[in-house]
Order: C-alpha cells, then structure tokens, then sequence
C-alpha cells in the first residue's frame, strides 16, 4: 500500500470513530434553521415545516411553537417532548415515539398517525381532521383514538364538527372528560358509558343519542339539543343545561344533583329531576 493510500485509510479510520464515539446518527446531528436535531434541544417556534426528521432523537426536546407542517417524523423518539401549539398538520408521525409529549393546542389535520405511541400524551385542545390512522382503536392505552378522521380523547376540541357518521354504535371510545363539544353534531350517535365530564356541550345537537350510563358531570350543555335521548342512568351532576330542549327524552334514574335545568332553575323535588 502506497503512502496515498494508507493516508485515506487514516482519514477514513479516524472520521469512522468519530461518529461511532459521538453516538450519533447523520439525522441527529442535523441543524435545520437554527434549530438543533438532539435530544432536550430548546427549539421553540422553530421553522421545520417539510424537514426530514426520520429516525430523529429528539427525547424532551422543547419545540413549542414549531412549525413541523409537512414534516417526515418517522420513528422519530418524541417522547416528554414539548409541543404544545406546535403545526403538524400533514405531518408523518408514523412508528413514532410520542409517549408523554405535550401537545396542547395542537393542529394535526391530515397528520398520518399510524403505529405512533401516544400513551400518556397530553391531547387538551388538539385540533383534527383528515387524520390518518390504521391501527386497532385500542392500541393507546385508552389515551385516544381516531374515527372518521377525528382524535377523539381527553380535552380535544371537536367544536363545530359533525360526527354523525363517524361513530358508528358498538365503537371503543376513550374518556372524553374536557372536551370541546360545542355546535358539534352527535345525532343520533351511541355514547353508552362515555365520560364527559367537564366536557362543553353547547349548542350540540344530541338528538336521538344514546347517553345511557354517560358521565356529564359538571358539563356545560347550555342550549343543546337532547330531544328523543335516551338519558337512561345518566350523571348530570353539577351539570348546567340552562335553554337546553329535551322533548321526549328518557330521563329514567338520571342524577341530577346540583344541576342547572333548561328553565335555568336548580333541579329540585324528591328524588331531584328537571
């Protein structure tokens, strides 16, 4: 071997212990607009729209704010990360590791979720729709799923969206508890057993649903529609349905301790009803 020669060899030797002695990926040692692709990075509203993350260690990091439209996040480690108000619309998110992440207020419409891990995620005011998600509706842990495109969970904001035929009866549906549910339709929808509890129901049309058995404690059902529902069993307390219309509904063993009824006045009698 000529001088040449073992003197590439060196180079190449030496670069390869390198990356093998900083423990790293060429992914993870990427700098994307400022923003540093590593574990507990501090990117906040960062500019990733359409980056390739794939494969990223991106455990803790802070990417509040961050714009990730578009984004390849595939068997990207998000886990405990921090995204709250992040963009991941049309974001690929699939085999990812989101276990704990913060995603307050975020907007995933057409985000692909297939595979990812969200047990423990914080959902409150998530926005969806379009989402794509292929994989057992029980495959979270009961922190979420998603039907007819929609994340449905603890605190998501499904305002203004009809569900009509995206729940379907007989379907697993997770603890809804802080939902925004105000001018959405649910007509005729089976929410058997569900928890709402806290959950903002104005303007809702729930004519015709099957609520038998349903948590609604302290919930906000202010001129909602519960004509022809079936109440059966459930647990308005605390509740307030002040203007709320519930013509022909079935009101049988409903607990309604604490509740404000549609004429605005507290529920009394013995036992309590409205």
């Amino acid at each position: 071997m000529n001088r040449f020669s073992r003197s590439v060899v060196a180079v190449c030797a030496v670069a390869s212990l390198l990356v093998a002695g900083a423990g790293v990926s060429p992914v993870s040692a990427k700098t994307i607009n400022g923003c540093v692709i590593k574990a507990k990075t501090e990117c906040k509203n960062a500019d990733l729209e359409g980056a390739n993350l794939q494969g990223a260690f991106l455990k803790g990091a802070n990417l509040e704010g961050a714009n990730l439209q578009g984004a390849n996040l595939q068997g990207a480690n998000l886990q405990g990360a921090n995204l709250i108000v992040a963009n991941l619309i049309g974001a690929n998110l699939t085999n990812a590791n989101v276990r704990g992440a913060r995603f307050d207020g975020v907007n995933f419409q057409k985000a692909n979720l297939t595979n990812a891990d969200f047990r423990n995620t914080d959902l409150t005011g998530v926005i969806s729709g379009g989402v794509i998600f292929n994989e057992d509706p029980y495959t979270e842990g009961g922190n979420m799923t998603v039907y007819g495109g929609y994340i449905f969970g603890e605190g998501v904001n499904l305002a203004n969206v009809d569900l009509t035929d995206a729940l379907q009866p007989g379907l697993y549906i997770p603890l809804l508890d802080g939902a925004n549910l105000s001018h959405t339709i649910l007509r005729g929808v089976d929410l058997t057993g569900v928890s709402l509890g806290g959950a903002l129901l104005d303007h809702a049309d729930l004519s015709h649903a099957n609520l038998t058995d349903a948590g609604l404690f302290d919930t906000s059902v202010t001129y909602a529609n519960l004509n022809y529902t079936d109440l059966t069993n459930a647990n308005f307390t605390g509740a307030n349905l002040n203007q709320t219309s519930m013509s022909y509904s079935n009101n049988t063993a409903v607990t309604w301790t604490g509740a404000t009824c549609p004429t605005g006045a507290p529920a009394a009698g013995n036992p309590l009803t409205c």
